[in-house]
């Protein structure tokens, strides 16, 4: 489940698309996913999360970074995290480095206002390309 579109620079029309959710990566406890983890395909801080972590769930979810820098872009992320879904303790969430300088990227939050990565114009969603899915 999850949804994406497109945000588009209202100086330059540069137009970036972000996707959030899981809907068509690996689910929560997908053997594959498991074995990969264990087999070390994530890290070794993702393997020793997962399995220093008695009934940890995992998952991929799709989630934009945003840099200092400006660089925007939407990954696979994944997820290890207690089975307290209402209160959950986060122990591995996948990093991802800027392509364009290096530095570690963080997590987009929905309601951040974006600008643009080339002109540093405002970025605003455009309804028009939003898509829900599952």
């Amino acid at each position: 489940m999850g949804d994406t579109y497109d945000v588009v620079c209202e100086r330059c029309g540069k137009r970036i698309n972000l996707s959030w959710g899981m809907g068509f990566v690996c689910g929560w406890g997908d053997p594959e996913l498991i074995a990969r983890i264990k087999d070390g395909k994530y890290g070794k801080k993702a393997k020793e999360a997962y399995e220093s972590h008695d009934g940890a769930l995992c998952h991929l979810e799709q989630h934009p970074f945003i840099c200092g820098c400006g660089y925007l872009k939407t990954y696979r992320n994944l997820v290890i995290m207690s089975n307290d879904l209402s209160d959950p303790d986060f122990y591995f969430v996948s990093e991802h480095r800027c392509p364009r300088c290096r530095k570690k990227m963080r997590p987009l939050r929905d309601e951040e206002g974006i600008r643009c990565p080339d002109c540093k114009g405002r970025m605003m969603e455009d309804p028009a390309s939003m898509i829900l899915w599952d």
